[in-house]
């Protein structure tokens, strides 16, 4: 979705790995985009290309990927890198992650109040529960906040890597390769 979102000429995510002739395709479709952009007179600002900090094997660092475009670029184009680590998971909120907060938390407390019905604090409330149904994690399925038991939510991911079992978004990942204009010269090919 990161690549779709700012225009990413290639991303490398865990779900598909990276090899090194998937690092020739690239360097090679980069030389194509570039020349055919200086030879039409069109302005170049740039390609991004989007690296998993999951994406094996780890030999392929951002900073080796980083490496590789630069020397294969010759001089046509040039390769910066930048980690974004930490940024992207601190700094102020935003308003939208604001209302997303809020927007949760209140799906949090009605699920507790049609769970457990209305809460009195001079009652005890009891410390534990067996009931699986109590156990809930409340998230974003499609437009929609529900809650999803855990014993459910164990099943939807894979535990060890933290990710979802099935990757929805798989299937938009020919559509980077479209707006990244690699269909268009495969089929110039044909």
């Amino acid at each position: 979705m990161s690549a779709l979102s700012v225009g990413a000429s290639s991303s490398y995510i865990p779900e598909e790995g990276l090899s090194i002739e998937t690092l020739h395709n690239d360097v090679k479709h980069l030389i194509r985009r570039y020349t055919e952009e200086i030879k039409s007179g069109i302005a170049n600002e740039g390609r991004v290309i989007l690296r998993s900090e999951n994406t094996q094997p780890k030999v392929y660092s951002t900073s080796v990927i980083s490496g590789i475009l630069r020397a294969e670029g010759k001089g046509l184009f040039d390769s910066k890198e930048a980690v974004l680590g930490h940024l992207q998971q601190g700094d102020i909120p935003s308003p939208l992650d604001r209302i997303r907060a809020t927007r949760l938390a209140v799906s949090a407390m009605d699920w507790i109040e049609r769970v457990f019905g209305e809460i009195n604090p001079t009652k005890d409330m009891p410390t534990y529960t067996t009931d699986e149904q109590h156990s809930c994690v409340i998230g974003i399925v499609g437009s929609m906040i529900v809650p999803t038991p855990i014993l459910d939510a164990r099943e939807l991911a894979d535990m060890k890597k933290r990710v979802p079992k099935e990757s929805w978004w798989m299937g938009l990942r020919p559509l980077i390769r479209v707006l990244g204009k690699r269909e268009y010269h495969d089929q110039a090919k044909l």
